[in-house]
């Protein structure tokens, strides 16, 4: 047993039968909490919504109930999978989903063995398959119920097991293992009668048992069941075989390998890896005729990417499906001599084929004529490799679906394969664990073992390419191993060590150089270009900058470039670089562009990027703090999506090009950049690009003397820093941009570093001081009639006051600041407003209003595409169900939050695990509400923030007393008293009352009433 087998004393959910987990005895309820559970396992980490589960348990026609019933079977899923380590039932946005990173789950199991199976020949293969089979206990998904959800896919399980099974049977007639293959057979027939393979490899057992009339007498039956239950005859592949076994066709009807009588192949690539998915889909090409479309397989993929490797492994694998042998040419498309024509490809092949020299016609149509004519009624494999264009290959396609044609390319042969119809495969590089694989492969598996980081980092180094991760491990010294090649490789251009002297093809440059040198010379500055701009990313848009050139021209040769495999697409409908890739674009460029072309190319690129962000954040946050102006730019936004929708697919694209203008010292440009992106950073709490780009545009600032840069950048710097839980931090930048701001006369971002200098006062604990600071914000903007800021520094007031226990002037704030956001239309403004309105509703005592303020905020967000800031009022909307009995509902609404808070603005986590923990005390799980308190703790004294590090010790106290714990209950509840003390607020008074009550309550214990 290997290391992917499972051990039977090993736990396992189990779907290939009853569904149950193995080895363990756990209460997995009745059947529609088995449903529920089964949705989940067969997409593991998947999302499902409470609606698709809703729908799988019950159908079109769910009880009025069926929301709570999701509940309830998920709070018991939940407890009957505790004793299970690292499995997690997930509240996820809208839903639920199960982790199980270390509990395996068999059909997962079941497919990974059945894809291995498929790149695999032989003994291998028929053992994988075996094992694939052996999952199997019985129906699918038993014990579940019977709704359409289940019914269906028990139907697709069964149809992925009937085809395991099918192959497993063809495996163990490969290898000659036929003992009681003809009574499993007549099994499945009786079980499956319609099945055309299972007849298929009842006639190959037959004949290889030297049963012939047996054989023949199977496709009688087989056409007879056919026509009276479909009315249909037998498909092509059981005719074709039927016609080979009429003619004696040995050779074709045996299993058995023989001899192909052409062996042109070279040898395959050694230590091969990977490309899993890829040889699959080739082998079912070659290995079924009705697979494909068209005689011919198309390979394309950029250089050193392993097209050649494949396809030879693949032809090599599938040798005794093409009796008749296999033919091989080097088309040279790339490099190594003038390339092959369509006559030179066709006199070599014919010449192979036995056809003598003087009978080849000299005339490209005749040749290609008495090529296909020769090919008629053999089975031949034919290789093409390295085809620089279609014109090549166009005559060498066989004539029928009999003979194969593979054929490799560094260009994806668009136009030809949609001329042709040929089946296509397109190579990206390797994945990180293929690529490790191959390292092990190739230096040894002890290699990797010693230096797994290492090795990681190699095939990073090398951009996951076959050729580079070769090339570089055959440099690799016995004395330095994998961590020393990594630092030398590390240390300069990786470009620079991946060759050979001895051997200039072995030389990764060199392969990227013969696909460059065939492009025309817009397109080889464009290359150079986009390797120099340092952008993740580009786009037609970025590339017309670059060049100066129209749009449509760009995109075109973007697509012509990324056809000749030197850019790939993206994820973001642009085009990117690998990084070795890359490095030779950059090599390029300061080889052959001046110093002068290449600034000015940035310098275009950086000006269509500043016009651009701010184009789209005006459409998402109008900046109410100054004139509107709409900023002109030739990237224009039909609406607000798709302005959030470019920004969101550029971010990174922005973060690389304020470093670059930093570097290359253009201050203006990297501040003012990064100033044009920090509300759509605040609107989306990406934090990490938020400080990164800041800190570099201050830095580049405060070097180059400007202060106008220097404030504004800090100002926003500090906001950014608070939204990271930095407050004392914030705290410091905020009040060197003040005096900045105050000696310029800049009032706006005056007003802006006001509120953020309150916001941190707040955080700190400091109330007193955070209300002057408001007081002095809301004096200047009435000084300035400033209404839309007016009303931002209300809404924090309103939260100071919510805090402090003072409800009326919060709510008294909250409406001003709600009539002005509405007066200017603004809306996400608005939804704030809308979310901390409905959590001093609250916490006033007034939760149904809160139900309805808060359901309008997010119907508001929902308008707004605006998934990442639901956290607050999803949380808020649990509290105010909490409030009123709700509780299980608030549990999930807390969890749905906590989902989306840990991903998008850690420092409000706290806040919401305390609120999720008492909702758990208060349901009778105090154990588990511990939990969340620890961690509500944990998470605000990390971000300093004191107000809910008190909330966390004083609900602590709460759940350990529902326990009994009194001593550790009081203990909590005086360090929560001693920093509600310390903040000024008025939960001290109460928990004073509280501790003061516990201890007359152990007296009374302590002296017992006779």
């Amino acid at each position: 047993m290997d290391s992917n087998e499972i051990q039977a004393c090993e736990p396992m959910f189990r779907l290939l039968g009853a569904v149950d987990v193995q080895s363990v005895e756990l209460p997995l309820g009745p059947p529609k909490q088995r449903c529920l559970l089964a949705a989940l396992l067969l997409e593991p980490g998947r999302t499902r919504t409470v609606e698709q589960l809703i729908d799988a348990i019950w159908g079109e026609d769910p009880p009025a109930s069926a929301r709570k019933a999701i509940q309830v079977y998920v709070s018991n899923l939940r407890r009957a999978l505790a004793p299970l380590r690292d499995v997690a039932l997930e509240t996820a946005s809208g839903g639920y989903r199960l982790v199980s990173p270390t509990v395996a789950i068999d059909l997962l199991r079941f497919r990974e063995l059945v894809d291995r199976a498929g790149t695999e020949w032989g003994t291998t293969r028929r053992t994988l398959l075996h094992r694939a089979v052996r999952l199997w206990r019985g129906t699918p998904l038993s014990g579940t119920g019977d709704s359409d959800f289940i019914l269906r896919n028990q139907a697709r399980l069964q149809q992925e097991r009937l085809e395991a099974l099918e192959a497993r049977i063809a495996a163990d007639l490969d290898a000659g293992e036929m003992a009681g293959l003809t009574r499993e057979l007549d099994g499945l027939l009786i079980e499956f009668p319609l099945r055309e393979p299972l007849y298929e490899l009842l006639m190959l057992v037959h004949w290889a048992e030297q049963r012939p009339n047996e054989a023949l007498a199977v496709f009688a039956t087989a056409g007879r069941v056919l026509s009276r239950e479909l009315g249909t005859d037998p498909g092509t592949a059981l005719r074709r075989l039927h016609r080979r076994l009429l003619a004696a066709d040995r050779r074709s009807a045996e299993t058995t390998h023989t001899a192909p009588r052409l062996a042109q192949l070279p040898a395959g690539t050694p230590q091969f890896t990977g490309r899993r998915a890829e040889q699959r889909r080739i082998a079912t090409l070659l290995a079924d005729a009705d697979a494909g479309t068209s005689p011919v397989i198309v390979v394309d993929g950029m250089a050193g990417v392993g097209k050649t490797g494949l396809v030879l492994r693949c032809a090599h694998q599938a040798a005794d499906r093409y009796p008749d042998g296999q033919l091989y040419l080097d088309m040279r498309g790339h490099g190594g001599g003038n390339p092959v024509s369509a006559q030179e490809a066709l006199e070599r092949l014919l010449r192979s084929l036995d056809v003598p020299a003087e009978q080849i016609p000299e005339d490209e149509s005749a040749a290609a004529a008495l090529y296909r004519s020769t090919l008629f009624g053999h089975r031949l494999l034919i290789v093409a490799d390295n085809v620089g264009h279609a014109e090549q290959i166009y005559p060498l396609i066989p004539g029928d679906l009999d003979s194969r044609l593979i054929v490799t390319s560094r260009h994806r042969l668009n136009g030809f394969i949609a001329r042709t119809g040929a089946d296509s495969v397109s190579l990206d590089v390797l994945s990180t664990g293929e690529s490790v694989e191959l390292i092990g492969r190739v230096a040894g598996p002890d290699v990797v073992l010693r230096e797994p980081e290492a090795a990681k980092t190699l095939a990073a180094l090398c951009s996951y390419l076959p050729l580079a991760l070769r090339i570089a491990l055959a440099r690799m010294s016995a004395e330095d191993g994998l961590g020393g090649l990594v630092r030398r490789l590390g240390a300069g251009r990786p470009l620079a060590d991946l060759h050979f002297d001895d051997d200039p093809h072995a030389s990764v440059r060199t392969a990227f150089h013969h696909s460059y040198v065939l492009l025309p010379i817009a397109q080889q500055r464009l290359f150079r270009h986009i390797g120099l701009s340092g952008l993740g990313e580009i786009d037609a848009h970025g590339a017309a900058a670059l060049l100066e050139i129209e749009l449509a021209e760009a995109d075109d040769h973007l697509r012509r470039l990324a056809e000749a495999h030197l850019v790939e697409p993206g994820e973001n409908r642009g085009f990117r670089l690998h990084d070795v890739v890359r490095e030779y674009a950059m090599e390029l460029g300061s080889e052959r562009d001046s110093a002068e072309a290449r600034a000015a190319a940035l310098g275009r690129l950086l000006a269509y990027y500043q016009q651009t962000v701010e184009a789209a954040v005006h459409h998402i946050i109008p900046p109410h703090d100054r004139p509107a102006r709409t900023p002109a730019t030739q990237h224009h936004f039909a609406d607000r999506a798709t302005a959030l929708a470019w920004l969101d697919s550029q971010q990174v694209n922005v973060v690389i090009l304020v470093e670059q203008a930093a570097e290359q010292g253009r201050v203006r440009a990297a501040w003012q950049l990064a100033d044009a992106l920090w509300r759509y950073l605040l609107f989306r709490r990406h934090i990490t690009y938020w400080l990164s780009t800041h800190r570099v545009a201050l830095r580049s600032a405060e070097l180059a003397g400007d202060r106008i840069g220097e404030a504004i950048t800090l100002t926003h710097l500090a906001i950014g820093t608070f939204s990271a839980g930095r407050f004392h931090e914030a705290q410091r930048l905020a009040d060197r941009a003040l005096i900045l701001h105050q000696r310029s006369g800049d009032w706006a971002h005056e007003w802006q570093t006001m509120n953020s200098l309150a916001n941190c006062a707040f955080r700190l604990g400091n109330s007193a001081e955070a209300l002057e600071w408001h007081r002095h914000a809301a004096a200047l903007c009435r000084r300035h009639d400033a209404v839309a800021m007016l009303a931002g520094t209300m809404t924090n007031q309103a939260l100071l006051h919510e805090q402090l226990g003072e409800f009326a002037q919060a709510l008294s704030c909250s409406e001003q600041a709600l009539t002005a956001y509405r007066q200017i239309g603004d809306r996400p403004g608005e939804a704030r407003v809308l979310s901390n309105l409905g959590k001093i509703l609250t916490r006033s005592g007034d939760p149904g209003r809160a139900l309805e303020v808060l359901r309008d905020c997010l119907a508001i967000k929902e308008e707004l595409g605006d998934r990442d800031s639901l956290a607050a009022p999803l949380a808020n909307l649990g509290s105010a169900l909490a409030r009123l009995g709700r509780l299980a509902e608030a549990a999930e609404y807390h969890r749905e939050a906590l989902e989306i808070v840990r991903r998008t603005e850690p420092t409000v986590a706290a806040e919401i695990l305390n609120s999720l923990g008492l909702v758990l005390t208060a349901m009778g799980e105090a154990a588990e509400a511990i939990r969340h308190h620890r961690a509500a703790l944990s998470s605000a004294r990390q971000c300093r923030d004191r107000y809910q590090e008190a909330k966390a010790l004083d609900a602590l106290a709460t759940a350990h007393r529902s326990l009994g714990e009194h001593a550790t209950a009081r203990e909590r509840l005086r360090d929560a008293l001693s920093v509600y003390e310390a903040l000024g607020v008025p939960e001290a008074e109460a928990t004073r009352s509280r501790l003061a009550e516990d201890a007359a309550a152990d007296a009374d214990r302590a002296c017992p009433h006779g």
